[in-house]
């Protein structure tokens, strides 16, 4: 079944992309499906700013390599992902509140 059909179908089953495989000068090496949403979660938490987004990139490295170790001291590693999933959570909030402060500010101005 392809991926168009079973769109239209209305189909339940996800489709599974394969990995990008890219073939360069050291070897072959690949991407995952995920790759897009934590490109998406470093733009969010680096708010879009190119500073703010290598900033954030090394903030998010370095939670996935730290959340891999977790296995040593017989911890989940989801933990990471929760941690990450409030550290969103927090910026969308604060995002939130900035347009609404600005909506009432452009109110009481009137």
């Amino acid at each position: 079944m392809s991926a168009s059909s079973s769109l239209v179908s209305g189909s339940s089953t996800p489709i599974e992309l394969p990995p990008l495989t890219i073939f360069t000068a050291q070897g072959v090496s690949s991407f995952s499906a995920s790759a897009g949403f934590e490109g998406i979660t470093v733009a969010l938490i680096g708010s879009s700013n190119p500073l703010g987004c290598i900033l954030s990139a090394i903030f998010y490295g370095a939670m996935k390599y730290g959340g891999s170790k977790l296995t040593m001291i017989k911890a989940p590693a989801e933990v990471i992902d929760i941690i990450m999933g409030c550290v969103i959570i927090v910026i969308a909030i604060s995002h939130i509140f900035k347009i609404l402060f600005k909506k009432m500010g452009k109110k009481e101005a009137k």
